[in-house]
């Protein structure tokens, strides 16, 4: 049986961001981040687009001025979640909207976003719906676009936070993830999933390795940690979420 999603509470984590400081809010911070850091400076300006795929609350767009995309476009299957979405953070630059599983927005789309993000999304589908998505996914981006890619990663404390959080969290993961990953084995486990697959990962790093748990003692310190080293140079295996970049 299937986890029904819409048992989270409209912005659930949009209210984690803005609540106080501590380890959870770090958590979703630091992540998306993260994910800015690792968009090149050449896809970053004027008449620069991005898509979020699986945008929930909005969370992520809502961070990013006009200045780093002029066109933003956060997309769910959550009707109430992207509701959330439009009345919080939707401008005449960033927009929100509903997709079907098949994600049909490859024919008003197709070749269109520099930059498309799956922050926390593959791990929730099953091997046909990661084959079905990424093969859209490949159909909607420009020719030199990149698509930015986040996932726990099984190589890392993560199992046991995820046990934890299913026993003392108000949010069950168990149920949730389907599809698990690890850094070593990301790009093969991708190859076997989406055979033929027209991406290839040009760089992968992991984040969130100590500065979430010093962030329940030091939210300060914790984001000194985060940004010390850059994404780049960072070769720490071992983060709870690994965090890949990949491109034609």
């Amino acid at each position: 049986m299937s986890f029904d999603y819409s048992k989270i509470p409209n912005g659930f984590y949009d209210n984690v961001l803005s609540g106080p400081d501590g380890m959870r809010k770090f958590w979703h911070f630091h992540k998306f981040e993260s994910v800015l850091r690792y968009i090149p400076l050449n896809l970053i300006g004027p008449n620069k687009n991005i898509l979020d795929i699986g945008c929930f609350a909005g969370s992520f767009l809502g961070m990013i001025s006009p200045s780093i995309f002029t066109q933003q476009l956060g997309v769910d299957i959550l009707p109430g979640q992207i509701d959330y979405a439009n009345q919080n953070y939707a401008t005449s630059f960033r927009s929100f909207r509903t997709f079907d599983g098949d994600l049909d927005l490859v024919d008003e789309f197709k070749g269109h976003f520099h930059v498309i993000t799956l922050i926390e999304v593959i791990e929730h589908l099953n091997a046909e719906q990661i084959l079905r998505l990424l093969i859209q996914i490949s159909k909607l981006l420009h020719p030199e676009g990149k698509l930015i890619i986040t996932t726990p990663n099984y190589c890392s404390t993560w199992p046991l936070l995820e046990f934890l959080l299913n026993h003392f969290s108000d949010i069950q993961y168990e149920e949730q993830h389907l599809t698990k990953f690890n850094y070593f084995m990301l790009e093969s486990k991708m190859q076997e999933l989406v055979p033929n697959f027209p991406l290839s990962c040009e760089a992968k790093t992991t984040t969130h390795f100590l500065s979430p748990f010093v962030a329940a003692f030091s939210y300060k310190i914790a984001v000194q940690m985060a940004t010390k080293v850059p994404s780049a140079y960072w070769k720490n295996p071992f983060g709870n979420i690994i965090l890949s970049r990949w491109s034609r």
